[in-house]
């Protein structure tokens, strides 16, 4: 038997897989269903308050990312001078499967910042997490160590 749940918002009994999980709650998975949850967002996001803070969270991601940001946008302006293919010319290249972003394989200084694989998006997700995961494993050797 699947395990299930009522949506605090449209109070319909759903699989617990139609719910976001949640780790701050007993259960694991958020109230409402992502169905609920979804819509809120999106009418939040029309209003003058959501645009407000899409703006804000853009603006502090640039400030905080600056390196990303120059690299992403060398990235783009290789394509529209025809340096670059579009990544839509290509397969992925750990996969195969359609190419929809370019990876900066090697970081995003100055140096590297064309230094780029065309990936799909399953992928560069993927490798993105690895890194992440490597980078706590990373600190936290460093915290122990004496």
């Amino acid at each position: 038997m699947t395990a299930t749940k009522r949506c605090s918002k449209c109070k319909e009994i759903k699989p617990l897989e139609k719910f976001s999980r949640e780790k701050r709650v007993q259960d694991g998975r958020r109230s409402e269903c992502k169905i609920c949850f979804r819509e809120r967002d999106r009418r939040y996001y029309q209003t003058e308050k959501g645009k407000a803070a899409i703006i804000a969270g853009e603006k502090r991601y640039r400030l905080k990312h600056p390196e990303k940001r120059k690299a992403r946008n060398a990235v783009t302006h290789a394509i529209e001078t025809g340096r670059l293919l579009p990544t839509s010319s290509f397969g992925c290249y750990y996969c195969s499967a359609p190419a929809q972003h370019y990876h900066h394989q090697n970081g995003y200084t100055e140096e590297h910042r064309l230094d780029v694989v065309p990936v799909c998006r399953k992928c560069h997700k993927e490798i993105h997490k690895k890194s992440a995961k490597r980078r706590m494993i990373c600190q936290q050797k460093y915290l122990f160590v004496m």
